[in-house]
């Protein structure tokens, strides 16, 4: 009994393939989380640079839960997703909402970028800037979400979403509903 299941998996599978709208980034809302320490942090993440990153109970988009990061004044630093599984050759959309505070010398910035196996960049290092950006001169009206698009390489295996904060003053930025998803053929023609 158990092939004749697994062939009906296979089969629908075929028959119906996995949604385009599925988000492939496993919690982007950042409800689920990991005790580091003295603090608790949301599953997924991780800070380069020094940065202090925690989960916000009280600040969310959606769901109960935020990733809060605290950046120190003049840092380039950078929070970076687990490997997450995609397929070569294939567009792709991230989509971040991002809440950025400061003091009176402005707002953090916040840049997302794509890393994926062998170090391919998106966008790649001749293109400049970032798939996403929220700037400091943009006003504060609490969360706001953003998307951006890739293709990924020949031999892409998994990318991880990098979300960089860098040249800005001392701040707190929450991050929320984070998602990546393979955008549709009909979806990238319009």
């Amino acid at each position: 009994m158990k092939p004749l299941i697994l062939t009906f998996g296979l089969l629908a599978s075929l028959v119906f393939p996995l949604s385009a709208e599925e988000n492939l980034f496993a919690d982007g809302g950042m409800e689920e989380v990991v005790h580091t320490g003295e603090a608790e942090a949301p599953k997924g993440w991780r800070a380069i640079g020094v940065l202090e990153i925690e989960s916000d109970k009280g600040e969310a988009r959606s769901g109960e839960r935020s990733l809060k990061a605290r950046t120190p004044a003049d840092a380039s630093v950078a929070l970076s997703s687990t490997s997450i599984p995609v397929q070569p050759n294939t567009e792709y959309e991230v989509e971040a909402s991002v809440l950025a505070r400061g003091d009176e010398a402005g707002r953090p910035f916040v840049g997302i970028r794509v890393v994926g196996n062998d170090r391919v960049r998106y966008p790649s290092d001749e293109e400049a800037g970032f798939l996403v950006s929220w700037t400091s001169g943009e006003e504060e009206v609490g969360f706001v979400t953003k998307n951006g698009r890739f293709v990924t390489a020949d031999n892409a295996r998994w990318v991880a979403i990098y979300l960089v904060l860098r040249k800005q003053p001392a701040g707190t930025v929450n991050v929320d509903d984070v998602t990546l998803r393979r955008v549709d053929s009909t979806q990238s023609s319009q």
